[in-house]
C-alpha cells in the first residue's frame, strides 16, 4: 500500500520577519508588532492570521500509515528550531513517499513551503507530484461559508475532545512559552485528521466496514504504544467500536 502521512501543521507569527519587512525596531513589543500584522492582515482578507510568509512553523505532527504499521510523529521546539521540524518532516517525506492528508491542509502548506524556501531545506521527492489530499477542502467544508473545524467533525465522529486552540490562542500560548501545549495540539490534530480520513475512506467505499475497523485498531495500538497520560485518556473515552461512536 502507498503510505498515508497525516499531518498537522502549528505556526505563530514570525515577529523578526514582520521587524524585518517593516522597519519596526525593538522600542515596539513583540505583542504590537503581531497586532500590526494581524491588523493589517484583517483589513486584506477579515482573517486572524498573519500571511503565510510570515507564519513561523513551531511544531508538526503527523500519522504514518503504511504496511509496517502506524507510527507517530511529532516535531518542533523547543528541541528543534524552523529549519530543523522542516528538516525533520521532510526527511519522513523523502523517506516514505506517502500520500499526504490534511484537514485545511491547502492553507497551512503555503506556510510551509515558503518557510522552507527561505531555509533552503531541499526536498525532492516532495516537490515531484502532487501528493495531498485536503480533506476539508474535499469534503466542500473549507470555504469561508462552509468553514468547519477539524474538531467539531471529529467530536461529532464520535472521537473524544473538547474545543481546540485557534490561532491566536495558538500565538498566546507560544508567547506565554507553552510549547509542550502547542506540540500536543498538533499530535492532537494530526490523529483526528488520520482518523477522518479513515471514515472517508469508508465513506467512499475504499475501506469495509471491516478494514475501517481494522485500520482504526491499527492507530489505538499505536496510542497505546506512546503510552502517555493524554493517550490513555484518549483512548479510554473512545469507543472500541468507532462504527458504533456516533451520537
Amino acid at each position: 500500500m502507498t503510505p498515508i502521512l497525516s499531518f498537522d501543521i502549528e505556526t505563530v507569527p514570525d515577529v523578526a520577519g514582520i521587524r524585518l519587512l517593516t522597519g519596526f525596531d525593538n522600542t515596539i513589543t513583540d505583542h504590537n508588532v503581531v497586532e500590526y500584522a494581524l491588523q493589517r492582515r484583517r483589513a486584506e482578507i477579515d482573517a486572524d492570521f498573519v500571511a503565510p510568509h510570515l507564519q513561523k512553523v513551531v511544531a508538526i505532527a503527523a500519522v504514518l500509515g503504511s504496511d509496517e504499521g502506524v507510527a507517530l510523529h511529532s516535531f518542533g521546539a523547543p528541541e528543534l528550531d524552523e529549519a530543523g521540524t522542516l528538516a525533520a518532516f521532510f526527511a519522513l517525506v523523502e523517506k516514505h513517499a506517502p500520500r499526504l492528508v490534511s484537514w485545511a491542509g491547502s492553507a497551512q502548506l503555503p506556510a510551509l513551503h515558503s518557510r522552507a524556501l527561505m531555509h533552503g531545506v531541499a526536498a525532492p521527492r516532495y516537490w515531484e507530484q502532487d501528493r495531498h489530499l485536503d480533506l476539508a477542502e474535499r469534503l466542500a467544508l473549507a470555504s469561508r461559508e462552509s468553514r468547519v473545524s477539524l474538531v467539531d467533525i471529529a467530536r461529532l465522529s464520535g472521537l473524544p475532545g473538547k474545543a481546540g486552540l485557534d490561532k491566536l490562542a495558538v500565538w498566546h500560548a507560544y508567547e506565554n512559552g507553552r510549547l509542550d501545549t502547542i506540540l500536543a495540539k498538533s499530535e492532537t490534530d494530526a490523529v483526528y485528521t488520520c482518523l477522518v480520513h479513515l471514515r472517508f475512506e469508508h465513506l467512499a467505499g475504499r475501506l469495509s466496514p471491516d478494514a475501517y475497523r481494522a485500520e482504526a485498531g491499527r492507530v489505538r495500538r499505536a496510542l497505546e504504544a506512546a503510552n502517555s497520560a493524554r493517550w490513555r485518556d484518549f483512548l479510554a473515552a473512545w469507543p472500541l467500536d468507532p462504527l458504533g461512536a456516533s451520537r
